[in-house]
């Protein structure tokens, strides 16, 4: 039943990757029913998950705190809204519930890979085939949103070059990364640079903290090595994108963030409590809260979570987003130390971190938040299986090179 869980599994994240959300939901949720019903069935009780509290009381703060606002504005087409952000939290419970139950982590690492290597290909389809300078969105409508997707791919399958063992599954792992650094360049998001490289160089040197008394002194220089590395690369690549898109006659880079977040603050001084509503930044920017200089014409939100959240639920959404990363950053570093396994817990920091920081630029689309959740449970499950396992006097092979013993003790 495991390996049918897996294959099932990375079924949906080939969809995901594939940008086919609405056949995800559906999917996901007659995956989860079945496996549900038949753990039901065998053992008399559900699939249960291993969350940790924080992690729980976050999301759970957070989407309590933007119903309320909802309600309080009584915004039926907010309320709509609102359910498929919570459609997003759910795929996170059901990816958290089978991995907690089954293994399924070989099988959704295969989907994830297959269905990258699909979005790169497209990606290079365009490429090749679509006027010189034009930035590639592969299949998600937009370069950015192929930009979120790629910040989540890519530490995946890095993890992959680490989980799989055989030469010619290594070999094929890193020639999709090959061709997903490509990509990235090509799509032009300054954005996905920005949370990819910060997020892995601090997921790295937060490890190296965390454990540094069971790491060599060689061990903790190359980890901090690769840190800088990551973060000077990752800081030229956004000044050569900038100067690039100067080039191709961009006059304000950046666009109109700045005007979106000043008429976003000028909603929630007049909205306080609850905002404009989750549906209704759109009609306000373009209405009553519209910049003279403003030329972009078809923006949906102010491209910062946090300020798209306090401008549309006021007070209770935007506190209720903080409170959400800090619970999930205080949850995942927990679960990541608790693991000892580094691939495993940068990975799962990574995660978390880039989709985070990339939020201050930008917003997912349905694609980004279905792969961002699915990965969180993925990686949040396997660290407390892991976590577990050295409880019990098992520990993975590469927490036992970071200096464990074989009860998961520093020595």
């Amino acid at each position: 039943m495991g390996r049918a869980a897996g294959l099932t599994l990375g079924i949906i994240f080939l969809l995901i990757c594939l940008a086919s959300p609405m056949i995800v939901f559906l999917g996901s949720i007659l995956f989860f029913l079945t496996f549900w019903f038949y753990h039901w069935i065998r053992a008399k009780k559900g699939l249960g998950t291993d969350i940790p509290r924080t992690v729980n009381g976050g999301i759970l703060i957070f989407y309590g705190m933007v119903l309320a606002a909802v309600i309080l504005n009584r915004d039926m087409t907010a309320l709509v809204l609102w359910l498929m952000y919570a459609v997003y939290a759910l795929f996170f419970y059901m990816t958290a519930a089978m991995g907690h139950r089954y293994s399924v982590k070989e099988g959704a690492l295969c989907g994830i890979a297959v269905g990258a290597a699909g979005a790169c290909l497209y990606g290079l389809f365009q490429w090749t085939t679509q006027p010189e300078g034009t930035r590639i969105d592969s299949f998600y409508l937009h370069p950015n949103q192929f930009g979120f997707m790629i910040e989540l791919m890519i530490p995946a399958l890095v993890y992959c070059l680490f989980y799989f063992q055989r030469k010619a599954e290594k070999i094929m792992i890193a020639t999709i990364l090959g061709g997903l650094f490509f990509c990235l360049i090509l799509t032009e998001s300054r954005g996905t640079v920005m949370g990819l490289s910060f997020g892995s160089a601090g997921s790295l040197v937060l490890w190296t903290l965390c454990r540094r008394k069971c790491m060599t002194k060689q061990m903790r220089r190359r980890f901090i090595g690769a840190a800088f590395l990551i973060l000077a690369a990752g800081i030229s690549m956004i000044y050569g994108l900038g100067s690039h898109r100067v080039e191709q006659g961009e006059v304000h880079p950046g666009g109109e963030r700045v005007m979106m977040l000043q008429a976003s603050f000028d909603m929630w001084k007049d909205h306080p409590l609850s905002g404009v509503g989750l549906s209704h930044w759109k009609e306000n920017y373009y209405g009553d809260y519209r910049p003279a200089e403003s030329r972009e014409e078809g923006l949906k939100m102010p491209h910062n979570v946090f300020m798209y959240f306090l401008s549309t639920a006021g007070l209770l959404g935007g506190a209720g987003y903080i409170l959400y990363v800090v619970c999930l950053g205080l949850g995942t570093y927990r679960a990541g130390v608790d693991s000892g396994d580094a691939a495993l817990a940068v990975t799962l920091w990574t995660v978390l971190a880039s989709f985070t920081i990339h939020g201050l630029v930008d917003m997912a689309n349905p694609p980004g938040y279905f792969l961002y959740y699915g990965l969180f449970g993925l990686f949040l499950s396997e660290c407390r299986r892991q976590a577990h396992k050295r409880a019990a006097g098992g520990v993975g092979l590469s927490a036992v090179k970071n200096g464990c013993d074989a009860q998961g003790k520093c020595v």
